[in-house]
């Protein structure tokens, strides 16, 4: 994808800008890494989301410095930027002044889009529509990049001649190479009936003669830290990785995988998609076919384990829809025999036909009059009704809360992680990233006069305050967590200990705690 891009930008003059999306922060840093590795510091390469620090390359305390860093990063100005499809979204479909600012920026540019299939599938119809008009009117070329959704433009109500298919050609070649398709067996057997942990460990302590690097998925942080309790004390280099850590663990986990050790990770979808590990066999609790593709790019991703036949199991735990609200796929799973067949096969064009299909029937389903849900849509364009068409553009719809804890982080069992490196010192405590000392900060931050300095501050503090924070789910008609202080949008939590475990948030005692239910 990149390489497409920079063949469009110095082939078309009037393209000057690149921007790389994904769907997951995660992604962002791992990728900001790689154009590091081909660029060489020859071209300013920008991450705008909201946990990355503003790169400050002059180092100057003046306010016209600190402006100048803040306008830039207020108005995307940067050859490449590297940001989620949240803030994507934000600036196509937003409503606010900052939304807005950045829009201009999107005129002749190429935009690579990553992950697509991460999408809520609500949205792929209407979302198809804008990338559309979006494309034709400000001139942008979109490289839309799936290990398996089709070309989208099906979707359209008439068919558009924007769209091209860059792997129309080469996609048999690609799809049914046997360094692809044949570089992990697939096994089913447990897919019968609801599996339970004692079946996973009977299989897990047999294959262990065989196989060094395992790796388990659950769809629920809580089944994934039920089952690592139930096996850490049973086995050497046993790793939970789940949304609740935060980026320089997961990077510390990823480069223990890479020694030549045994390693045993258990974790949740968070390791599905793009995260760089190669492991020989895997134990996936089913979800959609994309996520079981994603999940299979993490075993034998070299094509060099042959020898050991590579293997995952793929079995029935945690119901997926409490997970996968209103997913159109759900209906299309493993449990089914013509599925188990399409991924076999790689037929993700059949497999997605059915689901584009659902999606054009629910978008002309009636909704509660004469106007079909597409119909709303157009109507709302038409009548540019901005604030339902941002409303109805919204990728993630759950309200959450933002839990800070106060504990401390032992860095010194970080090497090499570059979020700990140069942390200034009044944040330290004993050589630990002190959780209190970075929120002290964060309260006098409204004491500084100077605007764009504080903004500069706030994005600095924020790379350090997410170590400390963890989001939940809200919960029916709850205005906010039981437990908590709540503090400029954070709910502080003074008496942290029985909820943090080796750095972890025990999310089961918490809610114990607070005799209440969350996701």
């Amino acid at each position: 994808s990149i390489n497409l891009a920079l063949q469009l930008l110095n082939r078309d003059d009037k393209l000057n800008k690149l921007f790389y999306i994904f769907p997951f922060n995660t992604l962002v840093e791992q990728t900001k890494k790689v154009f590091d590795d081909i660029f060489q510091d020859q071209v300013d390469i920008s991450v705008i989301n909201s946990i990355t620090p503003i790169k400050d390359q002059n180092q100057e305390d003046t306010e016209t410095n600190y402006e100048q860093l803040y306008i830039n990063r207020l108005f995307f100005n940067s050859p490449i930027i590297i940001t989620t499809h949240i803030a994507l979204f934000n600036i196509l479909f937003g409503t606010t002044k900052e939304d807005n600012f950045p829009l201009w920026q999107l005129a002749n540019s190429v935009i690579i889009l990553d992950e697509i299939q991460s999408y809520n599938n609500q949205l792929w119809w209407y979302m198809v529509e804008f990338f559309d008009k979006y494309a034709k009117y400000l001139n942008i070329k979109i490289i839309i990049m799936s290990a398996t959704l089709p070309k989208l433009d099906q979707l359209l109500n008439k068919q558009s001649s924007n769209f091209v298919d860059l792997l129309k050609q080469k996609r048999d070649y690609f799809f049914y190479n046997p360094y692809f398709k044949n570089r992990v067996h697939i096994d089913y057997s447990l897919l019968a009936k609801k599996t339970n942990f004692d079946e996973l460990i009977i299989i897990l302590e047999s294959e262990t003669k065989t196989y060094q690097k395992i790796l388990f998925e659950f769809i629920k942080k809580q089944s994934a830290r039920e089952f690592y309790d139930l096996i850490k004390d049973q086995y050497k280099n046993v790793y939970e990785l789940t949304g609740d850590d935060n980026k320089a663990y997961r990077q510390f986990v990823i480069n223990k995988t890479k020694e030549n050790k045994a390693i045993i990770i258990i974790a949740t979808q968070v390791i599905e998609a793009g995260i760089d590990i190669d492991m020989d066999l895997g134990f996936k609790d089913i979800s959609t076919l994309d996520g079981e593709e994603q999940f299979m790019g993490r075993i034998n991703r070299s094509c060099q384990k042959n020898h050991i036949n590579p293997k995952v199991y793929f079995f029935d735990y945690d119901d997926a829809s409490s997970i996968y609200k209103n997913d159109n796929r759900l209906a299309y799973d493993l449990k089914q025999e013509s599925y188990q067949k399409h991924l076999q096969n790689k037929d993700f064009h059949n497999y997605y036909t059915e689901i584009l299909d659902q999606i054009q029937k629910n978008g002309l389903r009636f909704d509660n009059g004469l106007n079909t849900n597409y119909d709303n849509f157009e109507n709302d364009i038409t009548q540019l009704n901005y604030k339902e068409i941002s409303k109805r553009m919204t990728l993630i719809t759950e309200q959450s809360f933002s839990l800070y804890f106060p504990f401390q982080i032992d860095i010194s069992i970080y090497e090499n992680i570059n979020e700990f490196v140069n942390i200034p010192k009044k944040y330290l405590t004993s050589n630990k990233l002190d959780g209190k000392k970075v929120w002290d900060d964060f309260l006098i931050l409204n004491e500084i006069k100077r605007f764009s300095y504080k903004e500069y501050k706030k994005y600095h503090l924020n790379s350090l305050m997410q170590f400390f924070t963890f989001n939940i789910i809200k919960y029916g008609d709850r205005s906010q967590p039981c437990i908590g202080e709540e503090v400029r949008g954070y709910f502080y939590i003074a008496d942290y200990e029985e909820f943090i475990q080796d750095g972890k948030f025990d999310r089961q005692a918490y809610q114990e705690k607070c005799n209440c239910l969350f996701l």
